[in-house]
Parts: structure tokens; sequence; C-alpha cells
């Protein structure tokens, strides 16, 4: 399997700065310290925000699409995961 992330798709997602609900699992990123699932990366284009997360050696990442319609959405959503996870997101296409 080496470093590369894991992809599925979900029927159903929702994402908050706590973590993320895909399907019927939830990820709690730092929940429970360094050893627990942690968001790893963001990046967000002009259709997709694309989410890496994981714990143990093991990644998932998630692409979904945003509907943010311009740069200043995107700059204010990014400045908001960083405030809260620490996170800073890649920005790219705008």
């Amino acid at each position: 399997m080496g470093n590369q992330p894991e992809q599925k798709q979900a029927e159903e997602t929702i994402v908050s700065a706590f973590g993320l609900l895909l399907g019927n699992k939830v990820y709690q990123w730092g929940c429970e310290g360094v050893y627990g699932v942690r968001l790893r990366e963001v990046q967000i284009d002009k259709e997709h925000i694309c989410l890496s997360f994981g714990a143990h050696g093991e990644m998932l990442r998630v692409r979904l699409p945003h509907g943010l319609i311009d740069r200043q959405s995107v700059t204010k959503i990014s400045q908001k995961i960083w405030h809260e996870t620490g996170v800073r997101a890649e920005i790219s296409d705008w």
C-alpha cells in the first residue's frame, strides 16, 4: 500500500473543524492527542476541497465539491481551517 492515501466515494459527507462524517464513519482529528487521527493536508482548487487525514501511518484522502465562487471566499475558508486546525490549505487555480 505504501504511503498513498486510500480513496473512497461517499454518499453523505459532513465536514467541520473538528472532524468529518464520511458515510457512517466519524473521523475526529486531534481528539486522541498526537497518536489519533490528524488532519494532515488541505488543498482547494476551483471545484474541490481535498482533505488528507489519518493516524498510525494510514492516510485517507477525501475530495469534495465546494461551491465557492470567488477568491475571497476561498481565502476566508482557508484562514478558518488554519485557525481551527493549524493546517494551512494549499490553494491552486484561483
